[in-house]
């Protein structure tokens, strides 16, 4: 048993020089903060561009008051309404909707709040 610690010491006493081999011959990562993007003409940052999930599929534009219908989609609730005073189809699929009810999306509606 004595034996088997020592070996293993061993391997542990050689693996940092290897590890900072490896490490040292990479240059750290350069990413800009996630709140920022690219600078604009004027010299400061533009605000990043929202996740595809967050923006309505019929406007194209960031939600304010998500929610969902019975195609499973979340709409911005606006959108969804007047869609649905016009059509009873999907505007994400195009298939019928057995209701024509939405209801609010609250769990998308907080993701939005940290996002933003």
């Amino acid at each position: 048993m004595a034996g088997l610690g020592h070996g293993l010491s061993a391997i542990l006493s050689s693996t940092p020089p290897v590890l900072s081999a490896i490490l040292g011959s990479t240059p750290p990562l350069k990413n800009p903060p996630l709140s920022e993007g690219p600078p604009s003409e004027g010299g400061a940052p533009e605000p990043p561009e929202p996740p595809d999930e967050y923006t309505c599929p019929i406007t194209y534009e960031l939600m304010a008051d998500p929610v969902f219908a019975t195609d499973g989609h979340t709409y911005e609730r606006d959108a969804i309404e007047q869609w649905l005073v016009r059509k009873t189809t999907s505007p994400k699929t195009g298939l019928p909707l057995e209701v024509m009810s939405v209801f609010p999306n609250y769990v998308m509606g907080r993701q939005f709040m940290g996002w933003r």
